[in-house]
């Protein structure tokens, strides 16, 4: 029954009245509007890859620059070092196509195009839209100029070297450790300051300029008005010193030890007296402290006594400073000449009336004896 009931439905299916033509026209016109859209698809992407390739290549490709130099006509020894810079711009992603020095008669156009203020000059003209040129270049017009000239330089509009400082520095007589002066332009020469002229003079021999001046302690330092063409420098100079009305700085803030123009006295030379008991094998070393004071606190120190604490002025200075563990230290009233370390030792000492300060805290040195129990307190086995 299944069977013949089959055999009838496909009577009623009349293959006849189907147009294949039409259908198969049907099925490759959609076909070929589904290929032209993959290949449309093909194309549009191809294109944007390409483009995004060409792009990177270009932004790949080192910039074709021009190099200018410009320099003063005469002479600028010790002036801004250009070149050092050039090179430096040549390291990066830049192909130079040309490289000129010009003195500045023969660069009056580019000096005028420019705006140049300051020599030597270091002007980049090409493909300047390829380049990340930061903070030290300034663009004007077509081209770029470095802006960070430092002094010296030659000044066009003042047509003269600026930035190269006299310095004048006083040191008081019969102090050999008075160098505060001495290190501050050691500074000043590391800062990059250029110098024109460095006289070292004599209490006696400066007695103007100490006048002149108003100067109360020496050492001291006078730098010339060029000083003020450093503008870190010539900040950090005044809270230390003061700018004078020709123009002058004065270093009047001098580290210790220095010479008080007004007493006459030298302040800041330290005198340590060290209290030891030398039965005390395994005390520490009071050397140590004192190699503390020098190198670590940078205080100057005049002279180191030993005394034992047995002889009459041991158990003088025992008794005046109240003294219970040794070695005990005393370091002299100049001491307060240094804030900072007077700062630190005051945590672990104490002043006394005289303005002497004594050591007390001998814990953080090592093992040390006790005078009241007469026993070495041992808080480490010595070496």
């Amino acid at each position: 029954m299944v069977e013949e009931k089959i055999k009838l439905d496909l009577r009623k299916f009349n293959l006849d009245k189907i147009d294949f033509l039409k259908w198969f026209k049907t099925l490759a016109f959609l076909l070929l509007i589904l290929l032209i859209f993959n290949i449309y698809q093909t194309f549009t992407l191809s294109s944007s890859l390409i483009k995004e390739i060409d792009k990177s290549i270009e932004e790949a490709r080192p910039a074709d620059v021009e190099i200018l130099i410009i320099k003063p006509d005469k002479s600028c020894e010790g002036c801004f070092l250009i070149e050092n810079k050039v090179e430096e711009f040549k390291k990066l992603n830049v192909k130079v196509v040309k490289e000129v020095t010009l003195k500045a008669s023969e660069a009056s156009d580019y000096i005028s195009k420019y705006d140049l203020k300051k020599l030597p000059a270091f002007l980049i003209e090409g493909e300047i839209e390829k380049l990340d040129f930061g903070k030290s270049f300034t663009k004007v017009s077509n081209g770029l100029v470095f802006s960070d000239i430092l002094p010296p330089f030659f000044s066009i509009k003042e047509n003269r070297i600026v930035g190269k400082v006299s310095i004048n520095i006083i040191n008081p007589s019969n102090c050999d450790l008075c160098t505060g002066a001495q290190l501050v332009f050691e500074n000043l020469i590391r800062a990059g300051i250029g110098i024109e002229e460095y006289k070292e003079l004599n209490e006696v021999g400066a007695k103007n300029l100490i006048q002149k001046y108003k100067i109360t302690k020496l050492p001291a330092l006078i730098a010339s008005s060029e000083l003020s063409k450093y503008d870190g420098i010539k900040n950090a100079f005044k809270s230390v010193g003061s700018v004078e009305n020709d123009g002058s700085y004065v270093l009047r803030n001098v580290d210790p030890p220095y010479k008080d123009l007004t007493t006459g006295q030298l302040k800041g030379l330290v005198n340590v007296r060290y209290i030891v008991d030398e039965s005390c094998s395994s005390c520490y070393d009071v050397k140590t402290f004192g190699q503390i004071l020098s190198r670590n606190l940078g205080i100057k120190i005049k002279n180191e006594n030993n005394i034992d604490f047995k002889t009459t002025e041991g158990k003088k200075l025992i008794e005046t400073y109240a003294i219970k563990k040794l070695p005990a230290i005393i370091i002299s009233s100049d001491v307060k000449e240094y804030p900072g370390a007077f700062k630190v030792l005051e945590g672990v000492g104490s002043v006394e009336n005289d303005g002497s300060y004594v050591f007390r805290n001998n814990e953080v040195l090592g093992n040390y004896k006790d005078l009241e129990t007469g026993k070495v307190v041992e808080l480490q086995k010595k070496q």
